[in-house]
């Protein structure tokens, strides 16, 4: 799903409309990345998806996976969308401006700073409130993460609306007591070793249980269309599970 920001006459950007067929999935060409975005749709008259398959060709003229790693990629994207955002005259340092954010994993290649280029790495930064590149998770530990609408997913996951939490503070409930709850109400998943099929259904799993929620939740959808995932393996790179073709519905 795919909201499109513009301004009203007050000057204040909201929704103006919503689109369920976007892609916010995208393979960084030649090397084995990839690119998930979330957040607002479009960065001033250019679509996010356009843009970043400007960026993936930019990127793949290079032809250089030595010095193209998950990092370096994620830093190169970032400089691409602030000079975007600087010639459409958009203001990176307007922090009332929808947010956009970009989450980028895989795989180093040989020649990469990284320690080890046996696991996998992720980042992520947001434009324009957190436009510094940083590291999703510590080197060597597995998990999952998920961005945009994260609420129904966090509740489910986690076993409590995370909104109570700042309730129970607001209520003068001692810190160490909230996070013995977070500890006993959250779901368990041993994400070490966890085979390429079950990691697979587990995203569909995070991605479903969203859709469903904000499809009957009050408000402009927020979150929906059909569901793209893929799979970035060490060696035979970034390689799509599902992924919608494009048609005419008559």
């Amino acid at each position: 799903m795919s909201q499109i920001y513009l301004k009203n006459p007050q000057g204040i950007a909201a929704v103006a409309q919503t689109y369920s067929n976007a892609q916010k999935l995208f393979e960084v060409v030649g090397l084995p990345i990839g690119i998930m975005v979330y957040g607002a749709g479009n960065i001033g008259k250019r679509s996010v998806q356009g843009l970043l398959e400007d960026f993936s060709s930019t990127v793949a003229k290079e032809n250089n996976q030595q010095s193209n790693g998950v990092e370096e990629v994620t830093r190169k994207l970032l400089q691409f969308l602030q000079r975007i955002y600087k010639q459409l005259g958009q203001d990176m340092k307007d922090k009332k401006q929808p947010l956009v954010g970009v989450f980028v994993g895989g795989y180093s290649g040989l020649s990469s700073t990284s320690d080890d280029i046996s696991f996998p790495e992720e980042w992520e930064f947001q434009i324009p409130q957190k436009p510094e590149v940083t590291p999703v998770r510590p080197k060597e530990m597995f998990g999952a993460s998920w961005r945009g609408v994260t609420l129904p997913f966090t509740r489910l996951n986690m076993g409590i609306d995370p909104r109570i939490w700042e309730e129970l503070k607001k209520l003068k409930v001692d810190q160490s007591v909230i996070d013995k709850m977070k500890d006993s109400v959250k779901s368990q998943v041993v994400y070490d070793a966890m085979p390429l099929q079950d990691a697979i259904n587990f995203a569909h799993h995070i991605m479903r249980t969203t859709v469903n929620h904000t499809t009957f939740e009050l408000g402009p959808p927020a979150c929906g269309g059909p569901l793209d995932i893929a799979v970035i393996r060490k060696i035979s790179g970034f390689k799509w599970v599902t992924e919608r073709k494009m048609t005419v519905q008559l």
